[in-house]
């Protein structure tokens, strides 16, 4: 099985698709609304400084609150 795939397809297995990703602390947006797709059999990077978000996004994505 190809890990390339028409687009709006995934390659195989489910795609994971997240709309409006965000998260607030004490009124604080510590990660504003974002909008992801991920591809199966996909490498994904989230880059970016130090303080940008990645962790709390990915946190997020996992379902963890903390």
């Amino acid at each position: 099985m190809s890990a390339l795939a028409p687009p709006g397809q995934a390659a195989c297995g489910v795609e994971l698709r997240a709309e409006a990703v965000s998260r607030r602390v004490a009124g604080r947006w510590i990660l504003e609304p974002i909008s992801v797709i991920l591809q199966p059999a996909c490498l994904t990077v989230v880059l970016g400084p130090n303080g940008a978000g990645k962790s709390t996004l990915l946190q997020a994505l996992a379902g963890s609150h903390g």
